[in-house]
């Protein structure tokens, strides 16, 4: 007998709401009673697919972390200093929603320019980032093609069920795979994507604390 543990079961919960399962939830459906789900499981054909559906949330969930991690860097920014933001209309109804609160209005700005700025290629957000935040870093050419290449992998599982479309090929220029064909998440492509988030964020980091020393993280010292 099987014994899951609760992140298993979690996983298999949110597999409904992931469009790459189609075909596998139909056969878990199929065989979904207790007495044949272990013998599903034991299946090496079922096995891969499941270990490629944790792959592929454990992926996103990378970038995702990534993506959420400059946008609060370049939020305290702006926060801290709002003159930087290069979109400073505020229009009179963004005020009185929320009720003449110049705070409020300030973060809510704020928001939607970081939102604007990451909807840019990555070439063009760490040139802004460079230029506009005075955020000196050295992420290289590579590690840049890295990162792009690694949100239009998570845009095609996020978007579709992992198959390689136009728009996949035109920003992914060294790709082995052709139009149509299953991109396959390994538990190398996982690893790297753990690598180039963790250097890219590492040289961010340096960067950002040499510009904005203020957000180097002090512990409590308990003595």
């Amino acid at each position: 007998m099987l014994i899951f543990s609760r992140s298993q079961l979690f996983l298999l919960d949110i597999m409904n709401k992931l469009s790459e399962n189609n075909e596998f939830l139909k056969t878990l459906k199929i065989k979904s009673s207790i007495e044949h789900f272990e013998d599903l499981l034991y299946d090496y054909e079922y096995f891969d697919k499941f270990q490629e559906i944790q792959l592929s949330i454990a992926l996103r969930f990378i970038y995702s972390e990534f993506e959420h991690y400059l946008f609060k860097c370049i939020k305290y920014i702006l926060m801290k200093y709002p003159s930087r933001m290069s979109e400073k209309e505020i229009k009179i109804g963004m005020i009185l929603n929320y009720n003449y609160d110049i705070n409020t209005v300030i973060e809510a700005k704020a928001e939607m320019v970081v939102e604007n700025l990451l909807r840019k290629n990555f070439n063009d957000i760490f040139n802004k980032i460079s230029d506009f935040y005075g955020i000196k870093h050295n992420i290289t050419e590579q590690e840049i093609y890295d990162i792009s290449e690694l949100r239009q992998i998570r845009n095609l599982f996020t978007h579709g069920d992992g198959t390689v479309t136009h728009i996949y090929l035109n920003r992914v220029k060294d790709t082995p795979y052709k139009l149509g064909e299953k991109l396959k998440i390994t538990t190398e492509l996982h690893k790297h994507a753990g690598d180039i988030v963790y250097r890219i964020t590492k040289k961010f980091d340096e960067a950002l604390l040499i510009k904005y020393p203020e957000l180097t993280h002090k512990e409590n010292s308990s003595n």
